[in-house]
């Protein structure tokens, strides 16, 4: 929405909905010989108490809304300025749910038998996640001729518990046109554009095998032996919370030069790069006396460093093979 000629208002909401089902039927295979004579299959997946019906369905549903607003003015006819203001929240829920029985009755569409009656999914069956994010942007150049950008994003999600859920990450870069400059001038003629630039800027990673990492809990699971004439079922010790882990950060530090000549038919590129990568999310090793798997922590750093050149051409040729 366009306040006034320096004030744009924008607003976005968004749905979107999914349902899926599954059906699934394993029925068993009676096999006759070549008399007519009925025969025992030794295929256990072919048996009357191995045959199975598995039925499952699930439903995603995903909500987002994000705003903004847009300020953008130019000052002693020079002074280029831009800000941005915005925020923006998603939402995401799922929920699943899954059975499955054997020895069915092949004749039946709906879920039936009279064998083992499981549930397809031993973890649980519903979660949700949520990430809400405040960001900003500040633009200025003086004459196309100096140029500064400012980021600034303040990340927050659910996936960590309270107190470690949000991160502040900041991000500068400026630039520098030297064919802009009167010093410049006598090269003009050779070259379209060159501009120098230079920036540093840190971004989040979410990194977690699910939306409740933060929370232990025990987990079922058939054990191997039976009681009573019956496989029994038990529970395992799990393993420990990640109740130490936010953010990953990583920060960026560039350097780059980009060339234009021969009326922008020839462009080339130059960066070279420094990344940090900090608070890395890693398992913990504990004692094997503790009898269970340690949990999660930020405890590893990486730094990676590199360069990259691209070069193009870009023409126009005439009159090939009597082409206009």
């Amino acid at each position: 929405y366009n306040i006034n000629k320096h004030l744009d208002v924008v607003a976005n909401l968004g749905y979107n909905s999914g349902v899926a089902s599954r059906d699934i039927k394993k029925m068993a295979i009676t096999s006759y010989n070549y008399a007519g004579t009925k025969i025992n299959t030794k295929a256990d997946g072919y048996k009357q108490e191995e045959s199975s019906y598995e039925k499952t369905s699930s439903r995603t549903d995903f909500y987002s809304m994000a705003g903004y607003v847009d300020y953008h003015n130019t000052f002693a006819q020079h002074h280029n300025v831009s800000a941005m203001l915005g925020a923006q929240y998603e939402l995401k829920e799922y929920d699943y749910f899954g059975v499955s029985v054997k020895d069915i009755q092949n004749s039946l569409e709906t879920v039936n038998g009279a064998g083992l009656v499981n549930l397809t999914d031993k973890h649980g069956t519903k979660w949700h996640e949520a990430v809400m994010s405040y960001y900003s942007r500040l633009n200025y150049n003086y004459k196309s001729k100096y140029l500064l950008e400012v980021n600034m994003r303040y990340d927050g999600s659910s996936k960590y518990k309270s107190g470690s859920q949000w991160g502040f990450f900041p991000s500068v870069s400026v630039g520098w046109r030297l064919s802009e400059e009167k010093f410049f001038e006598p090269a003009r003629n050779l070259f379209d554009n060159v501009k120098l630039r230079a920036s540093i800027g840190t971004l989040g990673n979410q990194v977690t095998n699910g939306n409740f990492d933060y929370l232990g809990y025990l987990d079922n699971e058939t054990l191997s032996y039976v009681m009573g004439g019956k496989v029994i079922s038990g529970l395992k010790a799990p393993t420990l919370a990640s109740t130490n882990i936010t953010w990953e950060k990583v920060t960026t530090t560039n350097f780059g030069l980009d060339i234009a000549m021969l009326n922008n038919r020839l462009n080339a590129s130059f960066d070279y790069y420094i990344r940090n990568t900090n608070d890395m999310v890693i398992s913990k090793t504990y004692p094997a006396v503790l009898g269970s798997s340690g949990g999660k922590e930020n405890l590893a750093n990486m730094r990676t460093n590199g360069w990259e050149l691209s070069v193009s051409w870009n023409d126009k040729i005439n009159n090939v093979g009597g082409s206009p």
